[in-house]
């Protein structure tokens, strides 16, 4: 409307106007300027001069890229189109508040840092934190708004904000002729008594009414509480509220006539759900006798009566509904008789209809809705195979004595096979009928089947689409592109085409970007100057703009989207996320002992601008309390550490036009590695220092390569509290596959995951010279929701290492291990993540002792830990675990679970190979993170060890967490 106004004011000013006149162009980049190169020729050769101004202004504003486009004049008479750059916002203050922080307010006002200004957004957004701040009890509080002007064409924001006083809830009244209602309604109430007032509570207190007028003890199921009368103090700080309740009666329902064990009375309240009758009125014995008709009626009682009568009373209020049953047998169905113009034996058909029907059908019970569901559902299938006369003509039934069972007779018309006689186009400018003929899925000469034409109609949009015509329709329908001959034996195809433009790359502007370079944005797009632009070039730029971690909305576009015009400005808007980061957390946890744990971490994205990024992460862990009534071991309080620093440089260019990302990540751990199974062993500390060269390739969104350029691990094992004993150097390469279809990568109800790693090790690469092996690992994760809710999660893992070291496996001078896989880079079980129900310090899987018992003609010595041990030649494992998971209340959810796999090691012998275990858990936030409780019992524990006389399993292990991690 401004630019509208500004424009006729120019064109009355403009009246005497000489058509000569000089155009001038005003703080419009040069992007801009070419993409509406056509309207400023045609304004400055005058032709419809004034209908081309108003639609340049109108244009110019819908890029978002001016707060504001004028026309006027100056003293030569020469026209001047005059743009105002979009300004920026800087900054985003609050003044006055306390009970809204300052970062809470930037989100519900629902604006970025450095994203364009638009004063009725701004304006919107703190209507939106007035009605928040009404919400927590503030009823008067005054917001007012102040723009202050900043260098660099940016704009502050500042919100002056007069919280005023919070305003209570002082008491509820209730005008209610049921005495039993009444006193739980205040009951209720009772508990939002001095609680802030907000919209909110008034819903939440509806909302625990509501559920008392259904619940099972009361059914006031037609009793509603009445709009609220709110009366509030002088000052605002304390409010009455009261209601009123209508048709305060508490329904009960009672069968007489309910004869069948599977009909008994709370079979039949169950069928009548009585909780969503509420509301329905008078209508509740209605709703409620169809429902016990149909309960009957899914069950096979083809000729079950049901008859309600209503009795009430009003001391105490009560309404009771009576319905008397006449049940009659269950009907089966004892055969079909197919007959009619029909292509297939008669068996076909009956078995169709059967199959797609309903359970009850399917189990040879008559009902008669169900049949008629599968009477449509043939004729559907009939005309989707290319039957479209298809048609059940009649059905009846012959019925058996006293009707307890039937025959079923359908007259049925198939009808002729309609077949395609020819496929036309028209429209079709750009490509010839051949062309779009073998992007069809139907094909001349062949049957006509409906599902497949649908397909052929999708494959020919996208066809164009692929070609930049993402404009192109296909005029009409499925059933209006198609006719048909006399006898509907034939049919011809019309595809009516309005191809529009074919929309290619004429120039691309970039809004948003205030810390990104524009080559780092311009280089992850799929799409280039002079190149169609099409659907999965726009989504791929999108995803490879996601995948950078930048941006917190991404948007592309085109300037003239419905228009003719094929050469088009692309503008990509964006909004930056904050390029700096700070996490850290703490919690507890009970894997072997109570540790407490936490981490804190640092990173900043987009060093200058082009997306680089380094982090820094450091991990602590350490023992607090034992468990189970044992003492802490020493050396068990050991603190665990681990300090990670990472650097990630994007967009590495390799040979054959291949692009990639790379990392390096250097770690420092020291973490326990084992814990003393007896009083001569100690605890076992295994520390790691690593570095790592990854180059990562993500193909779509779905699918990621990771590949180990490089990774060298120097690692020692140590006793707590003495000097190495041990010293080895790991070199790995290999590849890593993930396939990530998940809805939620921390969260996940449904979808798959698979991950494929391959390491090899060697001393040619950095190895110690007695380690050589190969280390495949594989996961395969699916979820499947159930209802609402609901997921059963499923996950299989497995594995293999092979020793390839030629070195000798014992030392010929002291018969002690000498290569071999090390014990670090071997599988293992019994952990939380693994098989729950174990000690990770007592029954890992494999333990220690049984590990030694296969040592036959090693020398071992006595304080020979799990982490000595090599692998001579081989090992796999395998791993699956089982997990339906529940809502129980809001936050709180259940799970139920299965976990079982095995380490196997040729020729070693252990006790129980497979180990398995079942149980129950409980998950639910907190302010201070996610709390995990988890039973599980062992499903075949050990009682007594042929290896360990001293070791005995218990039946059951308890997990638990706080935090997040």
């Amino acid at each position: 409307m401004k630019a509208l106004f500004q424009i006729l004011i120019f064109l009355i000013l403009l009246k005497d106007l000489a058509l000569t006149a000089e155009v001038k162009l005003i703080d419009i980049p040069e992007p801009v300027i070419k993409t509406f190169i056509n309207l400023i020729t045609q304004i400055k050769a005058n032709t419809s001069r004034y209908e081309k101004i108003d639609q340049l202004l109108r244009e110019m504003m819908k890029t978002k890229t001016f707060e504001s486009v004028e026309a006027k004049t100056d003293e030569k008479g020469n026209l001047l189109i005059v743009a105002r750059p979009a300004r920026k916002i800087s900054r985003i203050t609050g003044r006055g508040n306390t009970a809204i922080n300052q970062d809470e307010i930037i989100k519900i006002l629902g604006l970025d840092l450095n994203e364009s200004f638009d004063r009725k957004q701004v304006l919107e957004g703190t209507q939106k934190l007035k009605n928040k701040y009404t919400d927590l009890g503030f009823i008067n509080t005054v917001i007012t708004v102040d723009f202050r002007t900043e260098p660099e064409n940016k704009i502050a924001i500042e919100l002056n904000i007069t919280e005023g006083p919070e305003c209570f809830i002082k008491e509820f009244k209730f005008d209610v002729k049921n005495p039993f209602l009444a006193t739980r309604l205040r009951s209720i109430a009772k508990k939002f008594v001095k609680q802030r007032f907000s919209a909110n509570i008034l819903s939440d207190f509806q909302a625990k009414a509501n559920e008392e007028f259904i619940a099972d003890n009361s059914r006031y199921l037609n009793a509603s509480l009445s709009a609220p009368q709110i009366d509030f103090n002088a000052s605002y700080s304390e409010v009455t509220i009261s209601y009123s309740v209508t048709d305060p009666y508490k329904i009960e329902f009672l069968f007489k006539g309910n004869n069948s064990s599977k009909m008994d009375d709370d079979s039949l309240r169950r069928a009548i759900d009585p909780d969503s009758l509420a509301q329905l009125g008078y209508n509740i014995t209605t709703e409620a006798t169809s429902r016990v008709k149909d309960h009957y009626l899914n069950a096979g009682y083809a000729q079950v009566s049901v008859n309600p009568q209503v009795k009430q009373y009003e001391d105490p209020p009560r309404r009771e509904i009576h319905f008397y049953i006449e049940e009659g047998p269950r009907v089966e169905i004892r055969k079909f008789y197919i007959q009619g113009q029909i292509s297939r034996p008669p068996q076909y058909y009956s078995d169709f209809i059967t199959d797609h029907s309903s359970d009850l059908v399917k189990k040879g019970l008559y009902n008669e809705r169900d049949l008629e569901r599968g009477y449509k559902n043939l004729v559907t299938e009939l005309r989707n195979q290319g039957f479209f006369r298809a048609r059940i003509q009649s059905a009846s039934l012959l019925e058996g004595p006293k009707r307890q069972w039937v025959d079923i007779q359908i007259s049925l018309y198939e009808g002729p096979l309609t077949a395609i006689q020819d496929i036309n186009f028209s429209g079709n400018r750009s490509f010839s009928e051949e062309e779009l003929s073998a992007a069809l899925t139907i094909k001349k000469n062949g049957p006509l089947h409906l599902n497949q034409l649908e397909e052929s109609i999708e494959t020919l949009r996208q066809f164009y689409f692929n070609k930049g015509y993402l404009e192109m329709q296909i005029l009409g329908s499925a059933d209006t592109l198609v006719s048909y001959n006399k006898t509907s034996t034939l049919a011809t195809i019309m595809f009516k085409i309005l191809e529009g433009p074919r929309i290619t790359v004429n120039s691309i502007i970039i809004d948003g970007n205030d810390q990104t370079k524009n080559s780092v944005i311009l280089r992850e797009l799929k799409f280039k100057l002079g190149e169609p632009l099409t659907p999965a070039a726009i989504e791929t730029s999108v995803n490879n703009l996601q995948r950078l971690g930048l941006f917190s909305k991404i948007e592309i576009e085109t300037f003239e989207k419905g228009t003719s015009t094929g050469p088009r400005t692309v503008i990509i808007r964006l909004a930056e996320k904050n390029p700096g980061l700070f996490k850290f957390g703490m919690g507890v946890a009970n894997e072997i002992n109570l540790n407490a744990r936490g981490y804190v971490g640092v990173s900043y994205r987009n060093l200058l601008g082009t997306a680089r990024s380094v982090s820094l992460r450091l991990e602590q862990d350490k023992a607090i309390a034992p468990l189970q009534g044992k003492t802490l071991d020493y050396g068990a309080d050991f603190l665990n550490n681990k300090i990670t620093a990472g650097y990630f440089e994007p967009f590495i260019q390799l040979p054959f036009d291949t692009v990639v990302d790379g990392r390096v990540n250097v770690t420092r751990s020291q973490l326990i590695a084992s814990y003393p199974t007896t009083l001569l062993q100690k605890t076992d500390v295994r520390e790691s220092n690593s570095v790592e060269f990854l180059l990562e390739k993500t193909f779509t969104p779905n699918i990621k390569l990771i590949w180990a350029l490089y990774g060298f691990s120097h690692d020692s094992k140590f006793f707590v509290y003495e000097p190495p004993r041990s010293v080895e150097d790991v070199a790995r390469i290999g590849p890593s596959v993930d396939f990530d279809y998940r809805d939620d990568i921390f969260n996940p109800t449904k979808g798959q995951f698979i991950r494929l790693n391959l390491d090899y090790s060697s001393p040619w690469i950095g190895s110690t010279n007695t380690i050589e092996f190969i280390r495949t690992a594989t996961t395969l994760s699916h979820y499947q929701p159930i209802k609402p809710g609901w997921v059963w999660a499923n996950s299989v893992r497995g594995g293999y290492v092979r020793n390839l070291s030629t070195y000798p496996y014992v030392h010929p001078l002291n018969n002690t291990l000498y290569s071999g896989v090390p014990y670090a880079q071997l599988f293992s079980l019994g952990t939380r993540s693994t098989i729950r129900g174990f000690d990770p310090s007592l029954e890992l899987i494999p333990r220690l002792d049984e590990i030694k018992a296969n040592l036959a003609g090693v020398t071992i010595p006595s304080d020979f830990a799990i982490t000595d041990f090599k692998l001579k030649d081989e090992t796999y494992f395998y791993l699956v675990k089982s997990e339906i998971r529940f809502p129980i209340y809001g936050a709180v959810g259940g799970a139920i679970f299965y976990d079982g796999g095995a380490v196997v090691i040729p020729n070693f012998r252990f006790e129980k190979e497979y180990r398995h275990s079942a149980g129950v858990g409980l998950r639910f936030v907190t302010p201070v993170g996610p709390v995990n409780f988890e039973l599980a019992y062992k499903l075949n524990p050990i009682e007594t060890s042929s290896t360990n006389p001293d070791y005995h399993e218990s039946k059951y292990q308890f997990h638990f967490s706080i935090g997040s991690f």
